[in-house]
C-alpha cells in the first residue's frame, strides 16, 4: 500500500532534476560596433569574470551594439553566490565607464526557461506578402495574440510567463511637409518642440477651498489619431493647424523581423512553465483553453510544435512498454526452463513486489521518475529476476533430492543468501563510482545507478524473504515428482556435460580461443569513434543562418522562402524566424537583420537527413553565407548540449589591430583552407558597412559643428518618436519624419544653415564609402580568436599537427585547439579509471567472501573477455564508444561475474564436502547450469524491448543495452566453460593437465 501511494506521489520529468551550472551576460549598447563592443565592454570584463570562484570558463561575443558572455561553472557550485560575485565584478568595471553607457544584465540560465511549449497562430485565410487591408487584418491578429491568447494562457497556475514575437504594431506617421514649412519658417525642431508642447505634464497636488480640498486636474482631451490633425500652433502671430503643415496617418511599424510558418505570416509563442507545475496538468489545461479559444475565433488557426510533454511522454511510455515486455520475457524463460507453471507464477509474483518496494525507496531518497531512472529499472528488471530464479531453483534442487518442501524451503534459501549478498555488493561495487564522474555526466548518472542499486537490493530482501514462504504455500499441497523434474533438464545437462568436457580436455585451445577474444576486443576498441553522447535519431532540427550580405528583412525572407520552397513537402512543418524577433528569453532566439532560424519537422529520421542533405546543397551556392543544424531545445539538449564541433582550432593574433582587418585574417584562413590537407570550415563572418567621412577643415571654416551635421542627417533619414499614445490599452508611438530614402538623395537635398542666412547641402561636408568589418569577434578565456574548425578525421593527431606548423609558417598568430574530441577523451578516461576502481572493489569484496587470494582472479579473468565481446559487438553495429556504451562496459563487468560467484561458490562446496576436483568442477557447473543461463537470457531479454523502442529514452540506452547483451553472451559462455578450467589450473596445479580418467 505504501509503494502504491508512492507511486501515485512520485514527481515525473524528462530528466532528472538539475540545476544549469551556466550564467549569462548580455550588453546592449546601440551606436557601438563589433570592436567597440569587445574593446570597451567584453574585454575587460572576461579579465575580471575569470577571478570569480567557480568559473570554469567562458566564451564571448560581440557584435554591433550587442555582446553576450557565457561563464561555465563548475558543477556542483552554487549559482546564486556566482550570481552575487559577478554582478560585484560587473559593478567595478561599469564604474569606470561613461555615465550614459548601459550596464551588462546577468542572468542564471535555468532549466525552467526552456519553453515547453511553441505554438503558432495563424489567419486561415493566406496572406502571403501582406496588403493594406490584409496588414489591418494581421494587426488586429497581433491585438489578438497580446491581449487576449498570452492573457489567457499567463492565467493557468501552471504557466509562469508567455513570450511573443511577428506580431505588428500600429503607429502613428508625422510627414512634415517641407514646402509649406520652409515657406512659413518651421523648422522640423520647432515642429517638434510644439508637439511636446500639446502633452500636459500629470499633475500630483491639491487645491484647498475652506474646509474641503480637492485633487487638482485639467479637463484636457489626450491627443488621439483625429485630434492630432486638428492641434493648434502659434506660428509668427499666426495660428496654424498641424494639418497645414504635415500629413498625419496611421500604419503598421516596419519590422525588423519576421515569423513565418509553411510560408504564411504568424505570430508565434513560447510557453514558459512555472518549475514545481505537473506537465500532464499543464497539457490538459493548455488544450483546454486553447479549444474555447478556436471555438470564439474560428478565423485563426492555433498550433502547437515543439511540445516537450509529448517528448515526455514519448520516451516515458517507451521505457514503460520496455520495463513490462521485459518482466514478460523473464516471466517466460522460467517457464521454458524450469517447465514448472508455480515456478513462473512464483517469479510473476515477486517481481511486481520487488518493484513497488523500489519505487517507495525511490519516494523516500526523491528520486523522479525519468527517462534514466525508468532505464536504470530496466537494466535491474533482469538482475531482479535472477535472483528469484537462483532462490526457486536451489530450493527445487535440495526438493528434488527428497528434502521436504519446508526443510528445501529453508536450506535452500539459505545456502544462497551469502552468494546473493555478494553479488549485490559487486552490483554497488560496479555502480555506485560512476557517481563520482565529473559533471553534468556524474549527475546524470546518479538516478541510474541508485535505481539499479536500489532494484536490486529490494529483489534480494524478496528473494530471500518472500520467496521462499510462497514457495512453500504453492508447493506443499503435493510431492513434485523427482523422475519428472529430472527427466526435462536432462538433455541440456548431458549437452553441457559433453561440452564441459571437451572444452577441460583441451586447456591450451581454450586459452588461445580467450587471447584471440581479447585481441579482437583490442583491434576493436583502436577502430572505435569516441563521442560524449551516442547519436539520437531526429524528426526535427534547428537551421541556423546569416546570409552575411547587408540584406533587408525582406529580402531575406524571400531567400529563405526560396530555400524552403526546395525541400517542402506534405510532411514537412516549418517555422521560419526572419530577422530581429520580440522574444524576451532565450538568447539563442535573438538573431540580427541578416540572420534567420527555421525549425524543421519531418514525419521521420530518415526524411529529416534527406531535408538536411538537400538545405546544405541549396546553401552551397550562397557562398558568403554561415549555417548551423542544431538540435531543438529541450532539457536534455540544454543540460548536455554536445555542439561544440569535432576539433576547432583558435587561431589568436598577435597584434590586436587585427581584429580591424578582415582582408588579413581572410588571407591567412585561405592559405589554411588550401593547403591540402583535412577538410577546414572557417565560420568567419563579415559584413560591407556604409561609413560617413565628415570634413572636419570645412566644418571648421564655415561655423558648424559635428553635431548639428549628425542630428540633422539622424532627423531626415530615420522618424524618431515625439509622443507615445495609449489606445485600447496599449501603446502607440507617434513618430515624426520622412519616409525612408537613398542616402545621396538625402545628402543632395538636405540643407543646413549657415549664420541663419546661408543654406548649404550637407553632401558638401560629407563623403560616404563602403568598409569591411567583421559581423561578430569571439573570445574566451584566452582573449579573441578566429575559429578554424576540423570536420571528422581517421588521423586527428596529425592533422592538427600540419595545421600548427602551417600557422607557424604564416607567423603573426597562435593556434590552439578544443573540441568534442578532446572531452571524449577526457570522460573516456574518467570511466577507465572508474572501471579499475571498481575491480579493485570486486576484489576485495569477493576476497573476504571466499576467504581467498587467488580465487576471486578466477571470477575477474571474465571481465577482459566480456569487455572484449563488448567492444567487437560496439564495432559490428556501427555504434560510438560513448559515455552510455563504457557504463554498459562497466554494468556488463558487474553482472557477469555474479553467475561465476555462484557457481565458484557450488564448486567450493563439493571440494570441502571431499569431491575429487575434476568432478567437483563438473558438478558445480551442471549444478548451476541452469540458474546462470536463466539469469543471464532473462537481463539480455529485459534490454532487448530498448532496441526496438523509440524516443530519446531508448535511443539514449541502445548503446548500454547492445554493450550489455554483447557482453553478457561472450560473458555467459567464459563463466560456462573458461572459468571451471582456471580454476581447475589454479587448484590443481600440474595435475590438472593430466589425462582424466
Amino acid at each position: 500500500m505504501l509503494g502504491g501511494v508512492a507511486l501515485r506521489q512520485l514527481p515525473i520529468s524528462l530528466m532528472p532534476e538539475q540545476e544549469i551550472p551556466r550564467i549569462s551576460l548580455k550588453v546592449a549598447q546601440k551606436g557601438l560596433s563589433a570592436e567597440a563592443v569587445e574593446n570597451i565592454y567584453l574585454d575587460p570584463l572576461r579579465s575580471v569574470l575569470l577571478q570569480v570562484p567557480h568559473v570554469q570558463d567562458l566564451e564571448s561575443i560581440a557584435e554591433d551594439g550587442v555582446g553576450r558572455i557565457e561563464l561555465a561553472l563548475d558543477y556542483g557550485a552554487s549559482t546564486d553566490y556566482v550570481y552575487i560575485a559577478v554582478n560585484e565584478e560587473v559593478d567595478r568595471v561599469m564604474a569606470e565607464l561613461p555615465d550614459n553607457y548601459a550596464r551588462p544584465t546577468v542572468t542564471k540560465v535555468s532549466s525552467t526557461d526552456i519553453p515547453v511549449y511553441y505554438l503558432d497562430m495563424q489567419l486561415k485565410e493566406p496572406t502571403g506578402e501582406m496588403q493594406e487591408g490584409e496588414q489591418k487584418e494581421f494587426l488586429a491578429l497581433s491585438n489578438l495574440a497580446r491581449q487576449v491568447v498570452r492573457r489567457r494562457l499567463e492565467q493557468l497556475q501552471e504557466v509562469a510567463f508567455v513570450d511573443v514575437s511577428g506580431t505588428l504594431e500600429a503607429e502613428i506617421m508625422i510627414e512634415p511637409l517641407r514646402g509649406r514649412m520652409e515657406s512659413m519658417g518651421v523648422s522640423l525642431a520647432q515642429l517638434e518642440g510644439m508637439l511636446k508642447s500639446q502633452v500636459l505634464p500629470s499633475l500630483n497636488f491639491t487645491i484647498r477651498d475652506g474646509h474641503y480640498q480637492f485633487p487638482l486636474s485639467f479637463d484636457a482631451e489626450v491627443p488621439r489619431l483625429a485630434s492630432l490633425e486638428t492641434l493648434y500652433f502659434n506660428v509668427g502671430g499666426r495660428v496654424l493647424q498641424l494639418q497645414d503643415l504635415a500629413r498625419v496617418y496611421r500604419q503598421p511599424t516596419r519590422p525588423q523581423g519576421k515569423v513565418k510558418t509553411q510560408g504564411e505570416s504568424a505570430i508565434s509563442l513560447t510557453v514558459i512553465k512555472q518549475p514545481a507545475a505537473q506537465m500532464a496538468e499543464l497539457d490538459r489545461n493548455l488544450n483546454e483553453v486553447l479549444s474555447h479559444l478556436q471555438e470564439e475565433y474560428p478565423q485563426v488557426s492555433f498550433t502547437l510544435v515543439r511540445n516537450q510533454n509529448k517528448l515526455l511522454n514519448l520516451a516515458l511510455s517507451n521505457l514503460w512498454q520496455s520495463l513490462i515486455w521485459g518482466g514478460i520475457f523473464a516471466v517466460i524463460i522460467v517457464f521454458l526452463f524450469l517447465r514448472d507453471i508455480r515456478a513462473a507464477i512464483l517469479i510473476a509474483v515477486t517481481l511486481p513486489v520487488a518493484l513497488i518496494l523500489s519505487v517507495l525507496c525511490f519516494y523516500l531518497l526523491d528520486i523522479s521518475f525519468n527517462i534514466i531512472s525508468l532505464s536504470g529499472l530496466i537494466l535491474g528488471i533482469g538482475m531482479m529476476v535472477d535472483n528469484g530464479i537462483i532462490v526457486v531453483e536451489n530450493i527445487k534442487y535440495y526438493h528434488g533430492g527428497g528434502a521436504p518442501m519446508d526443510t528445501a524451503c529453508v536450506k535452500g534459501s539459505e545456502e544462497v543468501v551469502v552468494p546473493m549478498t555478494s553479488s549485490w555488493l559487486t552490483t554497488a561495487a560496479i555502480f555506485v563510482p560512476l557517481i563520482f564522474l565529473s559533471g553534468l555526466v556524474g549527475a546524470l548518472f546518479y538516478d541510474q545507478a541508485l535505481s539499479v542499486v536500489i532494484s536490486t537490493g529490494c529483489s534480494l530482501a524478496v528473494s530471500a524473504l518472500l520467496i521462499p514462504v510462497y514457495n512453500y504455500t504453492l508447493y506443499r499441497i503435493r510431492r513434485r515428482n523427482k523422475s519428472a523434474t529430472q527427466a526435462k533438464v536432462q538433455p541440456l545437462i548431458r549437452a553441457y556435460e559433453k561440452a564441459l568436457a571437451w572444452a577441460l580436455a583441451r586447456p591450451v585451445g581454450m586459452t588461445l580461443l580467450s587471447l584471440g577474444i581479447v585481441l579482437a576486443g583490442v583491434g576493436a576498441y583502436r577502430n572505435l569513434t569516441t563521442a560524449q553522447l551516442p547519436e539520437l535519431e531526429e524528426t526535427e532540427i534547428l537551421l541556423t543562418l546569416d546570409w552575411n550580405e547587408p540584406l533587408t528583412v525582406e529580402e531575406n525572407w524571400r531567400r529563405t522562402q526560396a530555400l524552403m520552397a526546395e525541400v517542402a513537402q506534405d510532411s514537412l512543418y516549418y517555422t521560419a524566424y526572419v530577422g530581429v524577433q520580440q522574444f524576451v528569453l532565450g538568447e539563442e532566439r535573438n538573431l540580427s537583420p541578416t540572420q534567420a532560424q527555421v525549425y524543421v519537422s519531418t514525419a521521420s529520421a530518415t526524411h529529416l537527413e534527406e531535408t538536411i542533405r538537400e538545405l546544405n546543397y541549396q546553401l552551397s551556392a550562397y557562398t558568403r553565407a554561415q549555417f548551423s543544424f542544431e538540435s531543438v531545445d529541450n532539457l536534455f539538449n540544454s543540460l548536455f548540449s554536445d555542439a561544440a564541433p569535432f576539433i576547432q582550432g583558435r587561431l589568436r593574433p598577435h597584434d590586436s589591430r587585427v581584429l580591424t582587418e578582415p582582408e588579413q585574417v581572410q588571407a591567412v584562413v585561405g592559405a589554411l583552407e588550401n593547403h591540402g590537407g583535412e577538410e577546414l570550415s572557417v565560420p568567419i563572418a563579415t559584413q560591407l558597412k556604409l561609413v560617413l567621412k565628415l570634413d572636419l577643415p570645412k566644418l571648421a571654416l564655415y561655423g558648424l559643428s559635428s553635431e548639428q551635421i549628425v542630428n540633422r542627417l539622424a532627423q531626415e533619414l530615420v522618424p524618431f518618436e515625439v509622443l507615445s499614445l495609449t489606445e485600447e490599452g496599449a501603446g502607440v508611438s507617434v513618430k515624426l519624419g520622412q519616409p525612408s530614402a537613398r542616402l545621396d538623395d538625402v545628402l543632395a537635398t538636405t540643407f543646413i544653415k549657415y549664420q541663419d542666412t546661408l543654406a548649404y547641402p550637407i553632401s558638401a561636408f560629407v563623403q560616404n564609402t563602403y568598409q569591411e568589418s567583421f559581423s561578430a569577434l569571439q573570445a574566451d578565456a584566452g582573449g579573441p580568436y578566429f575559429p578554424v574548425n576540423l570536420l571528422q578525421s581517421p588521423a586527428p593527431e596529425q592533422a592538427m599537427e600540419q595545421i600548427t606548423e602551417q600557422v607557424t609558417a604564416l607567423g603573426g598568430y597562435e593556434l590552439d585547439f578544443m573540441g568534442k574530441y578532446f572531452s571524449s577523451q577526457v570522460l573516456v578516461q574518467e570511466l577507465l579509471v572508474i572501471m579499475v576502481v571498481a575491480l579493485a572493489l570486486l576484489y576485495l569484496i569477493l576476497t573476504i567472501q571466499f576467504e581467498s587470494l587467488t580465487q576471486p582472479l578466477v571470477i575477474l579473468l571474465e571481465i577482459p573477455l566480456s569487455v572484449a565481446g563488448c567492444l567487437v559487438i560496439l564495432w559490428l553495429t556501427g555504434h560510438t564508444l560513448n559515455i552510455m556504451s563504457m557504463v554498459g562496459l562497466i554494468i556488463t563487468s558487474g553482472i557477469i561475474i555474479n553467475d561465476s560467484i555462484l557457481k565458484v561458490a557450488a564448486i567450493n562446496q563439493y571440494v570441502k564436502e571431499g569431491t575429487p576436483l575434476r568432478k567437483a568442477v563438473l558438478l558445480g557447473g551442471e549444478r548451476r547450469l541452469r540458474p546462470i543461463v536463466m539469469t543471464s537470457l532473462t537481463t539480455m531479454l529485459a534490454m532487448a524491448p530498448v532496441l526496438f523502442g523509440g524516443g530519446l529514452g531508448a535511443e539514449l540506452q541502445k548503446p548500454l543495452a547492445i554493450t550489455v547483451i554483447g557482453g553478457l553472451g561472450i560473458g555467459t559462455l567464459a563463466s560456462l566453460f573458461l572459468i571451471p578450467q582456471v580454476y581447475g589450473m589454479l587448484r590443481g596445479g600440474w595435475a590438472w593437465y593430466r589425462k582424466p580418467s
